[in-house]
Formats: C-alpha cells, sequence, structure tokens
C-alpha cells in the first residue's frame, strides 16, 4: 500500500509541476464561441483554470450568448467551479444565467431549451462571489467529466463573469470511489 501511495505522490509532483492551466480573458483572447453545438473548447489542468467573460441582451438578434466546455484529462478531478468575478456595470443587473451540461457539446438549444437536459443552471447574484457554484450547477464535486457551458444576461447591462475551474490529482482512495460511483451510475441509466 505504501508503494502505490508513493508513486500516486510523485505522479501528483510530476503533474503539478508541468501544469498549464489555461487563463481566458474574452476582451484580450476574442469570443467565445456563439453557437451551442461548437462551444469554444479548453483542456484543463492541475491547479486554477480560468474564465473571463462578457455578455449582454442575449436575447436580441445582436446579443451574445457564450458557450464553452472544460474537458478534465484522465487522471485528474475538477473539484470546484468558483465565480470569482461578477460586475453588472452602471445599473447592477448582477442576475445572468449559467447553465451546466455533461459532455463536450452543448446540446440545449438555447431558442427552445428543455431544462430536463441540463445538468443544472443557476441566475447570478453577488453572494455567489467566492464561492463554489458546481453543486449549484447540478454537479457532484469532485467530477472527472467534460462538462460545457451556456452563459447569458438578458438585461441591457454588461455582465463581466469570472469563472475558475480548481483541478487536482485525485488521491488513489478517490479514484477508486470515483471508479465505483461511475460503475453504479451507469448500472442505474441501464436500468
Amino acid at each position: 500500500m505504501k508503494s502505490t501511495t508513493i508513486v500516486a505522490a510523485l505522479a501528483a509532483a510530476a503533474l503539478t509541476a508541468t501544469a498549464t492551466a489555461f487563463d481566458f480573458d474574452e476582451l484580450v483572447d476574442g469570443d467565445l464561441s456563439n453557437v451551442n453545438s461548437t462551444p469554444t473548447p479548453f483542456l484543463a489542468d492541475v491547479g486554477t483554470n480560468t474564465i473571463r467573460l462578457q455578455v449582454v441582451d442575449s436575447n436580441l438578434p445582436s446579443g451574445d450568448l457564450d458557450f464553452f466546455s472544460v474537458e478534465i484529462p484522465s487522471g485528474l478531478q475538477l473539484d470546484a467551479i468558483r465565480l470569482i468575478e461578477l460586475d453588472a456595470g452602471v445599473n447592477g443587473d448582477d442576475v445572468a444565467f449559467i447553465a451546466a451540461q455533461l459532455g463536450p457539446i452543448f446540446t440545449v438549444d438555447p431558442a427552445e431549451p428543455d431544462p430536463g437536459e441540463l445538468l443544472g443552471f443557476i441566475l447570478t447574484q453577488q453572494s455567489f462571489v467566492g464561492q463554489d457554484i458546481l453543486p449549484l450547477l447540478g454537479g457532484d464535486s469532485p467530477t472527472t467529466e467534460t462538462l460545457s457551458f451556456w452563459v447569458q444576461q438578458t438585461g441591457i447591462d454588461l455582465t463581466t463573469i469570472g469563472l475558475a475551474f480548481d483541478v487536482s490529482v485525485p488521491t488513489p482512495g478517490a479514484v477508486a470511489l470515483a471508479g465505483i460511483a461511475g460503475v453504479m451510475a451507469s448500472r442505474r441509466r441501464r436500468a
């Protein structure tokens, strides 16, 4: 058992030493996808991976919706999604919409959404800043699956949202438990 723990610790140290967590800012790096079937893909790495985006007037033809996916590579886990920034500008309408779905593509059509197909969703508020919103989005923390996201603001205020995806190397016991949970979940889906 000790050798397994040592090997896991060395692997974690090696991953941490070469980690290249993403840091994306729409103002610097360009607009995220506006199409649900082709979300902007991100590959997470160990550490804090961040996305800063802006949305406004999402219900208008000239408005902005943002779609992106975050892939959690094999051997890693997503521990939390923290809302790290929420700025609604002059008028202060900070109620933006964030939805999550399992998988690399967001299959829900924003024109005719079916909430039953979502993992979960939230309407943002200032009290969420600094908190882990993964459980609010319907995710079990931690997760090892790829998630896709839909973010919008139907109000007239340009809303800036910052999200931090905290990723780690699971402990050997957590990997075994995640595997068992996956088997149990797949059995429940088949029934």
